[in-house]
């Protein structure tokens, strides 16, 4: 018996999380990814949490927008089932460069 998850692009492909790559002042970057159970056993629900509140960062699990600090309780996932999750910023024109970083927390329960 496993519980697994993995990052995959919407095709299906392995991935890495949702990284934006580089962004500049005045653009908008959205990435697409799917949650997917690569385990052999059913995931009962899925818990996601925007942990940070950074101006311009949306989220959206399904159709759900993630609201910062909230966790959001996504259907349970059968082994090959997957969610689907959006990762988007808009940086504005006026902001200085440098690193950001948003996480999400994801918990699943069995």
């Amino acid at each position: 018996m496993t519980y697994r998850a993995a990052w995959t692009l919407p095709d299906g492909t392995p991935a890495p999380g949702p990284d934006l790559g580089e962004v500049k002042p005045g653009e908008t970057k959205t990435v697409s990814r799917k949650l997917k159970n690569i385990g052999d056993q059913p995931l009962s629900a899925v818990q996601i949490t925007l942990v940070d509140d950074l101006p311009g960062v949306t989220v959206t699990v399904g159709d759900t927008p993630l609201t910062p600090g909230q966790m959001h309780a996504a259907p349970g996932l059968a082994p090959g089932e997957s969610l689907d999750v959006t990762y988007s910023r808009t940086v504005p024109p006026d902001a200085e460069p440098g690193v950001f970083r948003a996480f999400l927390r994801i918990r699943a329960l069995t």
